[in-house]
């Protein structure tokens, strides 16, 4: 396959649920306010960025659609954890109509093994809007999904709405980190508590900050 090469940046999108957790449809060159922003990027266009398939019954498609005025051409690249890059998983999709929807399904996807996590990248010479949606079956068969939007730039911190760990004995939710920048990054994670909620006590409990290994 003829690889065709346009300017990306990285941006992390994340949130994985056992439970059913929705979100609104993105555009990939949304505006100011937004609070889903991870870690500072380049300052270039077009491009979005998710997580690729993750372990265990579990699988990613990331939807993009060419929101310019002219045919554009879509492409995902693929990397390891490690930022290695995979060619055999990249897919292009060329001419993509004004309006039109491409499906990148990384259970499809034949350069990827099964078990497969790492980080996409999606990138057009057209502005572009992007979904990621995540399909997930639970250790009973049960199905669930979730459907996040996919920003094109990074910051340095990021709110994460919802969080849970073994929720009425059942429900766990799990986030990925991707680095966007072009040094090693540094990340902590403070969790904060809701009163009342599973063991925190009515009076609440002080945030908890995870700094890593």
């Amino acid at each position: 396959m003829e690889r065709i090469r346009i300017r990306y940046l990285a941006l992390a999108t994340m949130l994985g649920a056992v439970a059913i957790l929705p979100f609104a449809a993105g555009d990939a060159h949304a505006g100011a306010g937004r609070q889903h922003e991870l870690v500072v990027a380049r300052a270039e266009t077009n491009a979005s960025v998710q997580p690729a398939i993750v372990s265990g019954k579990e699988n990613t498609s990331a939807i993009a659609q060419n929101r310019g005025t002219a045919n554009a051409t879509i492409a995902m690249d693929i990397y390891t954890p490690g930022g290695v890059p995979v060619p055999s998983a990249s897919r292009v999709f060329q001419n993509v109509p004004p309006g039109g929807t491409r499906v990148f399904a990384q259970a499809t996807n034949e350069g990827l093994s099964t078990g497969f996590r790492g980080v996409g990248i999606l990138s057009s010479d057209q502005p572009i809007n992007a979904l990621l949606v995540r399909d997930i079956e639970s250790a009973t068969g049960l199905k669930s999904y979730s459907i996040h939007n996919a920003y094109p730039s990074g910051g340095n911190t990021v709110t994460l709405p919802y969080i849970s760990n073994a929720l009425d004995g059942e429900y766990n939710t799990r986030f990925a980190i991707a680095n966007t920048g072009t040094a090693d990054a540094c990340v902590s994670v403070t969790y904060s508590f809701v009163p009342g909620a599973g063991a925190v006590g009515a009076g609440g409990r002080a945030p908890v900050t995870d700094t890593g290994p």
